[in-house]
């Protein structure tokens, strides 16, 4: 009887200490979903354009200002006939710019994504790609850039995605210009 108590208060004291110890994990780091000040991208750009070798960083805030005031981010790139030959051979093949996505915490430091320990996943991706048709203005859909034009590049932030991993309450939809000619 003894050896019984004894094995059952062992089983509650190892599910309490368990329990304990599962209660006061890691906790999570605070971010503010809404502030859109804090929320970093980076842009960089593997051929020549305007942009600094080190890349550009603008806020998500910042962006959607400049969508709303008409002064677009724009990278310009020069064209070189090169460019359409490695989109025809390799469809994987693009101009646009590669981003790195940051947040800034309360004492000013950019922080990666991947170093926060976050309780939902944001995501800053590209969403659609449109080429400007030079006659009349209008936005068609395109895959990617490698021939001469005007492109819009519409992104998404947010922390839902369906199942097929299309954006869902988008929190901030700012998008850039990419001139190649």
């Amino acid at each position: 009887m003894k050896k019984r108590f004894l094995a059952g208060a062992s089983i509650l004291m190892a599910m309490i200490l368990l329990g304990t110890v599962a209660a006061c994990g890691i906790p999570y780091d605070y971010v503010d979903e809404n502030d859109l000040s804090r929320w970093i991208v980076e842009f960089t750009c593997d051929y020549p354009s305007n942009l600094p070798p080190n890349g550009v960083k603008y806020s998500i805030q910042a962006l959607k200002e400049m969508n709303l005031n008409g002064n677009d981010f724009t990278i310009n790139i020069p064209y070189d006939p090169v460019y359409e030959e490695m989109g025809l051979a390799d469809f994987s093949f693009t101009l646009e710019p590669k981003t790195e996505f940051y947040y800034v915490d309360d004492n000013g430091r950019e922080k990666e994504l991947s170093n926060l320990r976050l309780e939902k996943d944001y995501y800053f991706m590209r969403d659609i790609l449109y080429e400007v048709d030079e006659s009349d203005g209008e936005l068609h859909h395109t895959q990617r850039i490698f021939r001469r034009g005007e492109y819009q590049l519409d992104y998404a932030f947010g922390a839902t995605l369906n199942t097929a991993g299309i954006p869902v309450n988008v929190l901030a939809a700012p998008y850039i210009k990419i001139i190649v000619k």
